[in-house]
């Protein structure tokens, strides 16, 4: 989930007297509920420095107080306007502390397994918590390993720090078309990861009837983590739990590192306007020096140019991110009274299937809606993989996990496996919908159905 920029989706806030507005010695979250939109309120808020932490809607959403001197001025402007405030998380730091401490440490190793019971009991354990980068590409290269029939790349470029990004792709074993998944790209939101990983080790691992003949016609290309260097700081004990951006410095700016992966995509619209992603460094929502000026964005760019180059046609994707339970579909930097894709209506239809699918597991809704429902973005990876697969009547989204906002990027670890199991259900949906997508923009131009393989 992003924050704002100056866009005409804002909240207003203000505290009735029940809720406590007492500072705290640490960053906390606040949330702020309003009767009506305003956006100069908003600018206020970004003015001050302000971070929004998440929203689901036009007249709710957190907002993090990074210092707890603000906290005061906070909240009497909320007093003054009249919203509604109410504490979600009065101690941001001591819940990353906390988690932190229940964790089992650094020592626990994925082992290969010999058998389908060996292996399941190997994935109960790593997903009862999150995991460090390292055990990531670890598990990641142990499933790889024992299962030839997929197709590995340990690395697919270096970060700018020079931590690998690995890939593996999975099915399409009759020649057909491939999507792509792509986890990571704001390093804090950890459930991004587990959830990805759970796929892979899904798709590899699967005896289910349905979803073997989905496989045989289409490819999953999957990148578990795209921002490595990131990922690594919220990790360290010197770096930041809720760092989002990647560790590349910015010339002029040595107090501002970093470019938000998720605005440096060259989706036909990067950097067409100030109020979809950002010029200034310090903005954890800045868009970077030129498209794919990030080492992780070009190395996804330069592989899925192979992939389509070798004959595989790309038919979408979707970019994992939390929190707030949202399908955001194309287009980011245009609302649908301006512009929509020429398959929105498929694309409608394809997100509401995977909200059935994903609620019947727990009971969890994630609500359908076009990306500008929220906020403008330009630069996105959504947009960037249904622009190049366009032509073949691609389908992509952003998929927002969980949760509602209770604990947003600090989901529970012991979210990870029921999150996930919701999952599986959604992205069968959505492997059948690109498919049908593909198949009828294939017999439109009179292609054969498995692209341009066929003699």
């Amino acid at each position: 989930m992003v924050p704002l920029l100056l866009a005409p989706l804002l909240f207003a806030v203000g505290l009735p007297e029940s809720a406590s507005a007492t500072a705290t010695s640490s960053r906390s979250v606040l949330r702020v509920e309003l009767a009506a939109e305003n956006v100069t309120l908003l600018a206020q808020f970004i003015d001050a420095g302000h971070e929004l932490w998440g929203h689901r809607s036009r007249s709710v959403a957190e907002v993090l107080i990074a210092d707890p001197t603000e906290h005061a001025a906070f909240v009497a402007l909320a007093q003054r306007v009249g919203a509604m405030v109410s504490v979600i998380i009065q101690d941001v730091d001591e819940v990353v502390r906390q988690q932190k401490a229940a964790r089992s440490g650094d020592g626990w190793r994925p082992a290969p397994a010999n058998s389908t019971a060996d292996r399941a009991g190997r994935a109960n354990e790593y997903f009862l918590e999150y995991r460090r980068l390292e055990v990531i590409h670890e598990y990641l290269a142990l499933l790889a390993a024992e299962h030839p029939e997929a197709v590995y790349h340990e690395n697919l470029g270096h970060s700018y720090e020079g931590n690998r990004i690995p890939a593996i792709e999975i099915g399409g074993y009759d020649g057909g078309p491939a999507i792509v998944w792509q986890g990571g790209a704001h390093c804090r939101e950890w459930i991004s990861h587990s959830s990805i990983m759970w796929m892979v080790r899904h798709l590899l691992e699967t005896d289910e009837p349905a979803w073997l003949a989905l496989l045989r016609e289409l490819k999953f290309i999957i990148i578990p983590v795209l921002n490595p260097d990131g990922y690594k700081w919220t990790w360290q004990e010197e770096g930041d739990r809720l760092w989002r951006k990647n560790r590349s410095p910015n010339d002029g700016f040595p107090a501002c590192p970093g470019t938000d992966l998720n605005r440096n995509w060259d989706d036909g619209h990067w950097g067409m306007d100030e109020n979809c992603a950002s010029t200034n460094p310090c903005s954890i929502v800045y868009r970077g020096a030129g498209p794919f000026s990030e080492a992780e964005a070009e190395a996804v760019r330069a592989y899925l140019a192979g992939i389509r180059a070798s004959g595989t046609p790309l038919v979408g994707g979707i970019d994992w991110h939390s929190f707030t339970q949202l399908l955001l579909r194309p287009y980011g930097w245009a609302p649908p009274a301006v512009e929509v894709p020429p398959n929105d209506d498929m694309q409608r239809i394809t997100s509401e299937r995977m909200s059935v699918a994903a609620e019947a597991v727990h009971g969890k809704y994630y609500e359908p809606r076009p990306a500008t429902g929220l906020y403008p973005t330009c630069g996105t990876a959504r947009d960037y993989f249904y622009h190049i697969s366009a032509e073949n009547d691609g389908i992509a989204y952003t998929l927002e996990l969980r949760d509602d906002g209770r604990f947003g990027f600090l989901l529970p670890d012991d979210q990870i496996i029921p999150n996930a199991e919701e999952m599986v259900p959604a992205m069968y949906e959505y492997g059948l919908s690109v498919l049908q997508a593909f198949k009828g923009a294939q017999a439109r131009r009179g292609s054969p159905l498995n692209g341009t393989r066929a003699a």
